[in-house]
């Protein structure tokens, strides 16, 4: 009986160990850098496409995008300007945006529908406009 015990616990140790990990590794991130593009974000998702100009991201749901990270301050103050704009307590919208930020060093396989391959760091924002026809704007 100690025997299959000890088996049964092995062979659980082994499953256990042999399982990959639903965790990743944070992000290396690059040099600071000025980028420009278009930010979306709803109560889920939080993405960064970078483009010339809101106009080269027109079809930005087809584009390469990065999920945003930030420091707590700085996140807390794109959601308040996102809010501002939108004229209401909502955070959604998609809106064009310079910022100074730093983009991670290596991609990752996707892991659901629709995720990122890729991560950006926002450490400034310099500029937030909402675009108009975006359905954010009251």
């Amino acid at each position: 009986m100690h025997r299959t015990k000890l088996i049964a616990f092995t062979v659980a140790a082994m499953v256990a160990l042999s399982t990959p990990s639903l965790s990743r590794t944070p992000p290396v991130f690059g040099p600071s850098q000025r980028l420009t593009g278009v930010y979306f974000t709803n109560f889920e998702n939080s993405v960064f496409v970078e483009c010339r100009d809101e106009t080269a991201c027109r079809d930005w749901t087809k584009l390469d995008g990065a999920w945003v990270q930030c420091a707590a301050p700085v996140c807390r103050d794109l959601d308040e300007q996102v809010s501002r704009l939108n004229g209401s307590s909502q955070r959604w919208g998609l809106f064009a945006v310079t910022i100074i930020g730093r983009k991670a060093m290596d991609r990752r396989a996707k892991r659901f529908l629709n995720d990122r391959e890729t991560d950006v760091l926002i450490e400034e924002i310099i500029d937030l406009r909402l675009i108009e026809g975006s359905g954010s704007e009251r």
